[in-house]
């Protein structure tokens, strides 16, 4: 890595190079607002080793040292889970840099379902992500709350669930159709109305949630592949029927109902408001033109508290009924 590079790099991460000889770069740490008394670093400790024919590292005496590749990676991870400092660090230029690409580094724009994505490409994010949150076992209120939701233990484990202790939200992990990690939405634990709150988490200014389904896997095995909103309708149908994969939100999306090409019939289990009704007659305009079989689940009409039709999901009619339906359909 050329001097200016580093020097660069140093920039990106919200500091400044103040010594630069032939082999050292020293500035003050860009780790200190995490990892320093007091978070600051007045007496620059840090530097960057470069020499000829070998690959250079960072050295902290005040707190760490590694790879340029370990310094990045750090400041992702600190600042995903606590963003107080985010603005401090330029993380996407960062990793440009780091991979010493000259790309267009204008940032993806924030997540939304009724975006224009076609120019949206797949990250995989790294593993060390996931990894950085709590495991659901070891956290109390996550424990109870799948509880609660009738999610089962090998549920939890075997969909990777963690628990964000910051934001106190449960973490969903999601992977594409080759395992490659793909993003993470967070369910809030919090009463009242947060009880429902989801967010989507980034890394690296990157959101893949409108190119991946939740569960995606269940598409490479040409099985009929049941559609639903949420994750929680995913898990009530999951207990019953395997091949089952969430849209994480009402609206379909080009880029995922694409990839149902892949299956010959698509049973819709879409929530029964009228997001969930529009959101059928879009599958099905898209699909059945491609010669792919279509089933709608129709639910049985409940009216609430105040006399209007309440809002039905897989969720909350349980994975008996969603055993007798697909039963009806020869699947289970």
């Amino acid at each position: 890595m050329l001097h200016d590079q580093a020097a660069a790099l140093i920039k990106a991460l919200g500091s400044e190079p103040l010594v630069d000889d032939s082999e050292w770069i020293l500035a003050s740490c860009p780790l200190a607002p995490y990892t320093h008394k007091n978070g600051t670093d007045s007496n620059p400790s840090f530097g960057i080793k470069l020499e000829e024919g070998e690959e250079p590292y960072f050295h902290c005496f005040s707190c760490m040292g590694g790879s340029l590749e370990d310094l990045v990676g750090t400041l992702e991870m600190f600042t995903g889970n606590d963003p107080s400092h985010a603005k401090r660090y330029d993380l996407k230029t960062a990793r440009t840099i780091l991979m010493n690409m000259d790309v267009d580094l204008v940032p993806l724009p924030e997540f939304s379902e009724f975006g224009n994505q076609k120019m949206q490409v797949f990250e995989e994010w790294p593993q060390w992500y996931v990894e950085s949150f709590t495991p659901w076992q070891f956290c109390k209120p996550a424990f109870q709350y799948l509880k609660s939701r009738g999610v089962t233990g090998e549920q939890a484990k075997r969909f990777d669930l963690r628990y964000d202790n910051a934001k106190n939200m449960l973490v969903h992990p999601y992977s594409n159709v080759y395992g490659k990690l793909a993003g993470m939405r967070g369910r809030s634990l919090q009463g009242g109305k947060g009880h429902t709150g989801h967010y989507d988490y980034t890394w690296n200014d990157t959101n893949n949630a409108n190119l991946v389904w939740y569960n995606e896997q269940a598409l490479g095995h040409g099985e009929p592949v049941v559609v639903v909103e949420g994750q929680y309708d995913l898990y009530a149908v999951d207990r019953v029927y395997p091949y089952v994969v969430a849209n994480l939100t009402a609206k379909p999306v080009a880029a995922k109902m694409a990839k149902l090409a892949q299956t010959p019939w698509v049973i819709l289990f879409n929530d029964s408001d009228e997001a969930g009704q529009s959101a059928n007659k879009k599958y099905l305009k898209y699909l059945v033109p491609q010669g792919i079989q279509v089933t709608t689940i129709d639910y049985p009409e409940v009216l609430g508290a105040d006399g209007k039709p309440e809002k039905l999901d897989p969720d909350k009619m349980g994975s008996h009924w969603i055993a007798e339906q697909l039963n009806k359909l020869g699947l289970v």
